[in-house]
């Protein structure tokens, strides 16, 4: 089977449109034709159905290219396809990958290409290092599940990774992932420039400040805004979510918050044999490191008399002003009391507009107020 993918195009956003099914993105009106390096969270490939190893091609190309990395500033990134992150893959544990990886004939550097997934020399970096307009390729046998970082490992590798060439790769277990409505791909990574954050035009990378662990740029899926204005993660009421996280550093760790929402499962270290933490609040992950997180997305909306607030049926991840006020505790306690004694609306109704976390009628638990209120999307799913 050969390597899956998906281009799933996010919400409408001014000065964005589509083509080919392909969303074109400006960050800045006055270069509308510069490269956009940032990967949608949402190209993940679709779980994999088959139930027997398999032999699946991997292609890369590492590219060397000039796009945004905010506003009015552009920089020239190395990446793998062309978007950083690299490409997401997914294999199954027991599957022959073969590995395909051409270096562009712009580029000005030699790159190549190590999976953590691989348990060989250089994780398949020690068998190559094509230089422009070259390329080389191995197989390696898919032996462990998990989620499991790829970078380039071209000397000095910390300036390669830093430049944008980092991904994430799934060895999913022979008995898949628990589905779920919405899966998203997500990567930390750090930028070191000559010039102070903020300085408008082409920036130069700084190796002095690499070495020095002083980065001016912290971004998610390379470069600034790329998960707020360009592809703000977003999902329903009552939808299950499942987020890859991972961070290509190379110094900084993450620590990772959705505000307004728990994790109810959390791989750690991109281990899917250990059992999961529940009801995790932050993720933390080391450089070179990866996390899988499930929750619901549990924002209800209940009848809450006295209390005017807009519907919301999407949340997007990162945003800090998704509300047009904040509840009081006393509001919130009269909303838990309506809410639970009501038959019909209760935790999502259609009719009344209030985005609370978690207020439903079963703060404690799934047997609580069992007959006042309709199941609870958030426990079913959970049981």
């Amino acid at each position: 089977a050969a390597a899956q993918s998906a281009d799933t195009i996010g919400s409408p956003h001014a000065g964005a449109f589509s083509t080919a099914g392909n969303r074109i993105y400006s960050a800045n009106p006055t270069h509308p034709n510069m490269a956009d390096i940032s990967q949608n969270p949402a190209n993940v490939p679709p779980p994999i159905t088959r139930t027997e190893p398999a032999t699946v091609r991997l292609e890369f190309e590492t590219i060397e290219i000039e796009g945004h990395l905010d506003t009015n500033t552009r920089y020239r990134f190395w990446t793998f396809n062309g978007k950083i992150p690299g490409p997401f893959q997914r294999v199954r544990v027991g599957d022959t990958v073969e590995v395909y990886l051409k270096n562009n004939e712009e580029s000005w550097f030699a790159h190549n290409i190590d999976l953590h997934a691989v348990t060989g020399p250089g994780g398949g970096a020690a068998l190559g290092t094509p230089g422009p307009g070259e390329d080389y390729s191995f197989r390696f046998k898919a032996l462990n599940p998990g989620l499991y970082v790829y970078h380039c490992a071209v000397a000095p590798v910390a300036l390669h990774i830093a430049n944008g060439m980092y991904g994430l790769i799934l060895v999913e277990p022979e008995g898949g992932l628990r589905p779920v409505d919405r899966e998203y791909y997500v990567m930390q990574g750090e930028i070191y420039t000559e010039e102070r954050f903020g300085t408008t035009g082409l920036l130069n990378e700084s190796y002095e400040k690499l070495i020095d662990e002083r980065a001016e740029y912290l971004v998610f899926n390379g470069h600034t805004g790329a998960l707020t204005e360009h592809y703000p993660l977003q999902a329903k009421v009552g939808e299950t979510v499942r987020i890859y996280f991972g961070v290509g550093g190379p110094n900084y760790i993450s620590s990772f918050h959705v505000i307004g929402e728990i994790f109810d499962r959390v791989y750690l270290h991109g281990s899917l044999q250990t059992p999961p933490l529940e009801n995790v609040q932050t993720i933390t992950v080391p450089a070179g490191g990866a996390a899988m997180g499930a929750m619901c997305w549990s924002i209800t909306r209940c009848p809450a008399p006295n209390v005017v607030l807009p519907a919301i049926s999407t949340w997007k991840v990162m945003r800090t002003r998704t509300y047009s006020r904040r509840l009081t505790m006393t509001q919130q306690r009269k909303v838990r009391k309506t809410s639970c004694k009501r038959s019909t609306g209760c935790p999502f109704g259609p009719d009344h507009g209030i985005g609370v976390t978690r207020l439903s009628c079963f703060p404690e638990g799934p047997n609580e107020h069992p007959s006042k209120c309709p199941p609870d999307p958030y426990w079913a799913r959970r049981s």
